[in-house]
């Protein structure tokens, strides 16, 4: 059973429109029926033409389109398919009708290189507002047969995106069907299922995956933590903490260092923040702040290996800001003292992949702070939008007890986002 939008991209084809564009909520089921409608459409009107199918890149096209639809039941049963992953090819062939389905990833501004030189008789583009102009613009020039149309999805983003300037506020001078979708015109998820995405998200996340609106990130980002932090402050430390982490911030630009220990919980179920320390490293040597890291790990090991008297909480990693430098100093410290953790450099997830994933560990109960870690209780309530940088989804930096707290923080746990299901969308 398909909802009355799902029904409109079924229809799209038989209707006057060059371009069919589909935004708004996660989940709503934009990209499946789409999928099959432009299949569907390309069997019905073409043969021996190319199609192109393009994600943010390879993996994610392969995973979120092809995938899904080579599994579907009514693709297996109305179309003989096969997949040659060398190619990076999807042929579909019914009786004497055979198309050529090309995967492609528009990762950065230079992806464009990889479209170039193909005729094309159609381009679904997955998740478009994540995808370079550039790219873009090269599908669309590539679709040069008489036919061809263009198929646009994504969530939402800031208003100021190009893909809502040209495409969706232009829909009408560039002849396209404009659909927007809310999580109730998917007929797939339950009334629980709903309720349940929609606790996962707060301030401009809301808005942008829940009501698909294209609004721009300002103010305060941790808007339900800054209005009332008492339900993730804890006074007694949780039961189910498996793994203690570290991370640290080095105090390069603002002069300030900082020390974060977290606790992971067993089975992906959360972090909480243990203990915190910052020290002014004006002309402290190395050696200096090698000497507090050690000191800090120590007492964190000691105070939690144990704590719960029937097993041990396992020390693992410490994970550093650059440079490699100081990194380097910290693990030859650690290693002299036989402190059983490893040091390296931190994966570094881009900063607005970190704060989504703390908005979802917030939403769904995965993130506390002990009572006493009070530089992060503050850094959480005042991180904020940078509001002189509206084309972008930018956190302000101009407070070291704010960001380098919050960088050091992020350090510890980020290796654990996929773990506990907290990714971006």
């Amino acid at each position: 059973m398909l909802s009355e939008k799902q029904n409109m991209i079924r229809a799209f084809p038989f209707t006057n429109y060059d371009a069919l564009i589909c935004d708004g909520a996660i989940r709503s089921g934009k990209t499946s029926i789409m999928t099959v409608a432009f299949v569907d459409w390309a069997m019905r009107n073409f043969n021996g033409y190319n199609f192109g199918l393009c994600g943010k890149t390879f993996s994610t096209c392969n995973r979120n389109i092809v995938q899904p639809y080579i599994n579907l039941r009514y693709a297996q049963k109305r179309y003989n398919m096969k997949l040659r992953r060398t190619e990076n090819l999807m042929e579909i062939n019914k009786g004497d009708v055979t198309n050529h389905f090309y995967l492609y990833g528009g990762r950065d501004a230079a992806s464009y290189q990889l479209i170039q030189g193909i005729t094309l008789a159609g381009i679904l583009f997955d998740e478009v507002a994540l995808m370079p102009k550039s790219f873009v613009d090269q599908g669309c020039a590539r679709c040069s047969v008489e036919g061809s149309r263009y198929w646009f999805n994504c969530n939402p983003d800031k208003p100021e995106h190009w893909f809502y300037q040209e495409w969706i506020l232009g829909r009408e001078e560039k002849n396209a069907l404009y659909l927007h979708f809310l999580l109730e015109d998917n007929p797939s998820l339950s009334e629980h299922i709903i309720a349940r995405y929609k606790s996962m998200y707060s301030g401009v996340f809301y808005q942008r995956y829940i009501l698909g609106l294209w609004v721009r990130a300002e103010g305060v980002i941790f808007t339900q933590f800054a209005n009332n932090p008492k339900p993730w402050i804890l006074e007694a430390v949780p039961r189910g903490i498996k793994y203690l982490t570290f991370g640290i911030d080095f105090g390069v630009n603002h002069s300030n260092t900082v020390f974060i220990c977290c606790g992971i919980m067993d089975k992906g179920d959360g972090v909480v923040v243990l203990e915190e320390f910052m020290r002014d490293s004006t002309g402290v040597a190395p050696d200096g702040i090698e000497r507090d890291f050690c000191d800090f790990a120590k007492k964190c090991i000691k105070k939690y290996q144990w704590i719960y008297k029937d097993r041990e909480i396992k020390p693992t990693y410490c994970w550093t800001d650059q440079p490699e430098t100081l990194t380097h100093g910290i693990y030859a410290a650690v290693k002299r003292e036989k402190i059983p953790i490893g040091v390296t450099v931190a994966r570094k997830e881009s900063i607005n992949t970190r704060i989504y994933a703390k908005q979802r560990m917030l939403n769904q109960g995965k993130w506390h702070v002990m009572k006493w870690c009070e530089m992060v209780i503050f850094s959480t309530q005042n991180q904020v939008w940078d509001e002189s940088k509206p084309n972008k989804d930018v956190r302000l930096d101009n407070e070291p007890k704010v960001n380098d707290v919050a960088d050091a923080e992020e350090y510890a746990w980020e290796k654990f986002i996929d773990n506990m299901g907290v990714r971006g969308v």
